[in-house]
């Protein structure tokens, strides 16, 4: 897998396990508010439960499935009327209208959360692009348990969440999967509680005292906990393993490095969750032949399967080594076998292509580089990652010709690796220069790299097609001077 799907899967693991999380659509990502401040119940004016007796979409940029379809996000108002049939809160008429950005179905039941608007009509709470989906009354179980709570005078406050374990194999997909019967306890100054997750991997403290408190959860044998919290989306707002109830100041609402005082709530629900991984870490240092710190380079964490075959093409990570110290570190890695490479195909890369195919600890041929076996729980320190010397940098040059021989100005001139599988970082390396008034070009390769050569000349004409030249394959060493390509072949 790539690094990028690498990311992308922690995303998606976040979107399932922890109660702050991003939504991407196109390029634009959501923070969703409504997962960061209290409980919807106390943040509606209106909540109920009723039957949809009357739909109306707006067609203008959705899809019946409720997807976006334009790249540019435009409000989406949707109409829904409900048969109101138990209230929780808020003057709720028998019949109510609310516009939602989703989609609901007629003759369905729903929890509904809902709020006033500028305007004076009624939206369904976190609506919108970010907006939390609606509620099956069937799904609403912890929703509607919430509302009879409050209903019978209870004082309504929880401490909530999930304990769940990152699972990855090598050779398997990478899901969350839930702890069950791991104890978790809460701390304040004057009380504490204690409490083991469900079947789910889901915990709850209900009707506690109003206080900061400090969470914890046990660590199930053979794995180790991985500490995500807030910090990352409010850096220096949130404090790691903490919850808490009662009067809460409103910092999510707060620009950062405002001076600004932040508001006050009244915060009746809070949560928390616990990932814990058996995953490992990989830690070094890339230096240069002379032991000091080298150019920047891209490493690839190679996987070896049951056969002993490393395979190049099914990477588990890639980084790019810190600039300043040459230090790496893969985290995340299941048990297996590996080899690390940089530059893996032996390619000229778009950077730094001086240096040739290394693999740990510094050797070209695969059969001689080392075996890095990694365990549960590991956390590995490698000897340093010494590269190979620079490969000599080499010449070619030529004339670029018509078919009937003459010189060709402003012709393109291009090399690329000989042999490459497309796509990988081999194929989007772009090496190409102009021809000057008389036809002449020089390019700049390295040694060991396989080379071929090719021109071309875009039609100057409308219809016209694009003129090439044939391809020829260059040598692996020295400069080659007098290359002649003719542009003579339509493409």
């Amino acid at each position: 897998m790539q690094h990028r799907n690498q990311f992308l899967l922690l995303a998606l693991l976040a979107a399932l396990v922890f109660p702050v999380f991003s939504q991407a659509y196109g390029q634009r990502v959501c923070i969703t508010t409504w997962q960061y401040q209290d409980s919807p119940y106390w943040r509606a004016s209106l909540v109920f439960t009723g039957t949809v007796n009357w739909f109306v979409a707006d067609e203008s940029y959705s899809s019946r499935s409720g997807s976006f379809v334009t790249d540019v996000y435009k409000p989406v108002f949707n109409l829904v009327r409900f048969t109101v049939e138990k209230k929780y809160r808020g003057d709720v008429d028998k019949e109510i209208e609310i516009i939602s950005s989703f989609y609901f179905k007629e003759g369905e039941k729903y929890f509904v959360y809902a709020a006033p608007g500028n305007d004076g009509k009624i939206y369904q709470l976190d609506n919108g692009e970010c907006g939390r989906p609606p509620i099956l009354l069937t799904d609403a179980k912890d929703d509607t348990d919430y509302a009879e709570e409050v209903a019978s005078g209870k004082m309504g406050t929880r401490i909530s969440g999930s304990v769940f374990e990152d699972r990855y194999r090598l050779w398997e997909s990478r899901q969350p999967v839930p702890l069950k019967n791991v104890e978790v306890t809460i701390k304040s100054k004057k009380h504490s509680f204690a409490t083991k997750t469900d079947e789910k991997g889901k915990f709850v403290f209900k009707d506690i005292p109003p206080a900061e408190y400090r969470i914890a959860a046990s660590t199930p044998k053979g794995l180790h906990e991985r500490i995500l919290n807030n910090s990352y989306y409010f850096p220096g707002r949130s404090k790691p393993n903490t919850v808490s109830v009662g009067e809460s100041a409103d910092w999510e609402l707060t620009q950062l490095n405002s001076a600004e005082k932040p508001k006050y709530y009244y915060r009746h629900w809070d949560s928390y969750n616990f990932v814990f991984t058996s995953l490992s870490s990989i830690e070094g240092k890339v230096v240069g032949s002379d032991g000091k710190v080298a150019p920047q380079q891209y490493l690839w964490l190679l996987p070896i399967d049951g056969y002993g075959n490393l395979l190049f093409d099914s990477p588990v990570q890639q980084l790019w080594m810190d600039r300043l110290t040459g230090k790496f570190v893969f985290e995340d890695v299941p048990a297996g076998k590996y080899r690390i490479a940089i530059n893996r195909y032996d390619c000229h890369a778009d950077r730094n292509p001086q240096f040739g195919r290394s693999l740990f600890p510094g050797v070209r041929d695969e059969t001689e580089a080392d075996v890095i076996t990694v365990g549960e729980n590991d956390s590995l320190k490698l000897k340093d990652f010494r590269l190979l010397p620079q490969r000599e940098e080499r010449v070619f040059s030529g004339i670029v010709r018509t078919a009937d021989k003459k010189p060709l100005a402003n012709a393109s001139v291009f090399i690329i690796k000989k042999n490459y599988s497309n796509p990988n970082e081999c194929s989007f390396v772009n090496i190409e220069t102009k021809t000057d008034q008389s036809g002449r070009f020089t390019l700049k390769g390295y040694e060991g790299y396989e080379y071929k050569i090719r021109a071309y000349m875009q039609p100057t004409e409308q219809g016209h097609s694009r003129l090439s030249s044939n391809t020829l394959e260059l040598p692996v060493k020295d400069d080659v001077a007098n290359i002649e390509l003719l542009v003579d072949q339509s493409n």
